[in-house]
């Protein structure tokens, strides 16, 4: 099968995979905001959040192990593989212990870190964050695991495992707050879809790949070193990727309340969840770059990463172009009617949403920039660059709420701010110059574009929504076909390589008159 062809096959097989999530988080979200109610399902995100910043005690040896899997397996090279998945899986084993005690701390602490937070949910707390902490322990190994599959190409295989993630976590959600178990059931739904996956992810990688040898755990000390080369900025990067995107729950539970935790939740959670599909071509085209990186093949790595900007905007325009106009009427329709959030809560849910959303749209410009500099070995600028933006989002979030009393509006403006300037100018302008690529050729093959493209749809989206109101499912499904009936000629002659749009034509002549 050609590369193109494998490409392709990953990119849907991924973005199968995010619908799945997304169809389901559709209809589950409400009913666990609803039935959990406003105050405890801020609890549940703030105890989730704190329970990713633990997993960042890691220092980013998942992130460095699935970078070396992929890297060795270029070269073939197995030994390295085992060696580099038994000394990762050793790391983890010594760390949970810790790692449980630190979260034990924490959770005795809760209550009087965040406002509202009653002090009758210490207990649960002390005895949910380490059970969390725990389940590190797992995710790592499916990680792992998923990145052997990921080394061959084989998203299909990985994506199998994530729809049986998906179900054990979805009927057992609504199994578990039918019967009343609130957060603790919640806990242990989260175990249990995680163990199916570590084990799913486990067997499939065996089975794939023969010459995998994961036991025993043992720590290599030269291997831990490469490792930890590689982790260290890797983990200072993630660090800030969480200060970014989770601290945000931080800043509205310490500095308003708990409860509007829920609101700030329900705004940002279409922007982030959708970016996924966005996310998904960044993560099938790692592979090829990194690959073709180590073998110094620098003509891939320049056409790969340019395709994948072009491939971003073609997903990500109609998706943040379309909440920032539509989205409030998706959002009112969605979680209104009667829920346990007011009508004055979606509308600041709404602001937030379409703050987040224009975040996202910048950042589309970027989106390749840290991935390339990863695969060419400067993880160390993506860590620098990542806590300034981390810092900066912090501080803004936190003066134009307190200061400027913007509230939930001032915590997503924070983001959108910093997040213009590093991921859409300068991670970019990095890339380019660490690449070698000419950085005049990126803003005409992906810049230029997509800034043309985003305009002429955001221009036919505020018509559309002017002609037509959407004031029942109906009426907005309607303004989102007659949006796509002007985006998909658009994006063909914009977006599309003539090479692209060449093999489209021939696909469809074949389909309809049959191979020449």
């Amino acid at each position: 099968m050609s590369k193109a062809r494998v490409q392709t096959r990953n990119l849907l097989v991924n973005w199968f995979g995010h619908s799945a999530n997304l169809v389901v988080m559709f209809f589950l979200f409400p009913f666990i905001i609803n039935t959990l109610g406003q105050l405890n399902y801020g609890i549940w995100c703030l105890l989730v959040a704190v329970t990713g910043y633990m997993g960042l005690l890691d220092i980013g040896i998942r992130a460095s192990t699935g970078r070396y899997v992929i890297f060795h397996t270029g070269r073939d090279e197995h030994d390295d593989v085992n060696e580099t998945i038994q000394t990762a899986m050793g790391f983890f084993t010594t760390m949970v212990g810790g790692l449980a005690l630190i979260a034990a701390a924490v959770g005795w602490w809760f209550p009087s870190i965040f406002q509202d937070v009653p002090a009758s949910y210490r207990t649960l707390a002390v005895v949910v964050l380490p059970v969390l902490a725990c389940n590190i322990w797992l995710t790592a190994l499916s990680t792992i695991m998923s990145s052997v599959l990921a080394s061959r190409d084989r998203y299909d295989l990985v994506q199998a495992v994530n729809l049986g993630v998906l179900a054990v976590r979805t009927i057992g959600t609504v199994v578990v707050l039918t019967l009343g178990w609130g957060l603790a059931g919640l806990v242990g739904v989260l175990i249990g879809a995680q163990l199916v996956g570590a084990v799913g992810n486990f067997v499939l990688a065996h089975r794939l790949c023969p010459t995998l040898h994961v036991w025993p755990f043992r720590i290599s000390s030269s291997r831990l070193r490469t490792l930890l080369a590689f982790s260290i900025p890797a983990g200072l990067a993630a660090f800030a990727y969480k200060l970014i995107h989770q601290t945000d729950l931080f800043v509205v539970g310490i500095a308003l309340n708990a409860s509007l935790v829920a609101v700030f939740a329900v705004g940002s959670l279409l922007p982030e969840y959708i970016w996924g599909f966005v996310d998904h071509v960044c993560v099938t085209f790692f592979p090829p770059i990194q690959r073709a990186a180590a073998r110094d093949d620098w003509g891939p790595v320049y056409s790969s990463y340019i395709r994948q900007g072009r491939m971003a905007l073609l997903v990500g325009v109609p998706i943040y172009v379309g909440i920032l106009v539509f989205g409030e009427a998706f959002l009112m329709l969605w979680m209104g009617g009667g829920g346990s959030l007011s009508d004055a809560d979606l509308a600041s849910a709404a602001q937030v949403m379409r703050i987040l959303s224009g975040a996202r749209l910048v950042f589309l410009f970027g989106v390749g920039a840290a991935p390339l500099l990863t695969a060419i070995g400067h993880i160390r600028f993506n860590a620098v660059i990542g806590g300034i933006e981390a810092v900066a989002n912090l501080g803004l979030s936190v003066f134009l709420v307190v200061v400027l009393d913007w509230k939930l509006a001032g915590v997503a403006a924070g983001t959108l701010i910093s997040m213009a300037i590093v991921r859409g100018v300068i991670h970019p302008w990095r890339a380019c110059r660490a690449s070698g690529l000419e950085m005049g050729l990126f803003i005409r093959r992906v810049v230029a574009p997509g800034l043309a493209i985003a305009g002429l749809f955001a221009v036919w989206c505020l018509g559309v929504r002017h002609i037509l109101p959407a004031d029942s499912w109906g009426a907005f499904a309607l303004q989102v076909v007659a949006a796509m009936a002007a985006y998909v000629p658009m994006s063909y002659f914009l977006l599309l390589f003539a090479i692209d749009r060449r093999r489209i034509l021939y696909a469809i002549r074949t389909s309809v008159t049959g191979p020449s």
